[in-house]
């Protein structure tokens, strides 16, 4: 899909592939400001407005910030080693029988 972009008040560039937009994204190359419409549409919209780009802003904040706060990691654990058990069952210990029927 295509796509024309701009920037309140600038003007139109395009048309560009999701792709490139992604990418620029990514890059922080295209503002959140921006504005885009489909090639062959009249309408513009907030570029943030459409949830693959929403997604890719957020994806974006996320990576800026944990590259701003390191020490907001979690320590890398090393998983522990378990041994293996052999399963418990729930039959009666070898040797009990089941209680006796009531005489009556």
């Amino acid at each position: 899909m295509s796509w024309w972009v701009t920037v309140p008040g600038g003007q139109p560039l395009g048309p560009v592939s999701t792709e490139s937009l992604l990418r620029g994204i990514s890059a922080g190359k295209v503002p959140r400001e921006a504005l885009v419409c489909r090639v062959g549409d009249e309408e513009w919209s907030p570029l943030s407005g459409i949830q693959r780009f929403a997604d890719a802003f957020a994806v974006r904040s996320l990576d800026r910030y944990v590259a701003a706060h390191p020490s907001d990691r979690p320590p890398f654990v090393e998983p522990e080693t378990v041994e293996p058990r052999a399963p418990r069952s729930s039959a009666p210990p070898r040797g009990s029988a089941p209680p006796s029927r009531p005489r009556g």
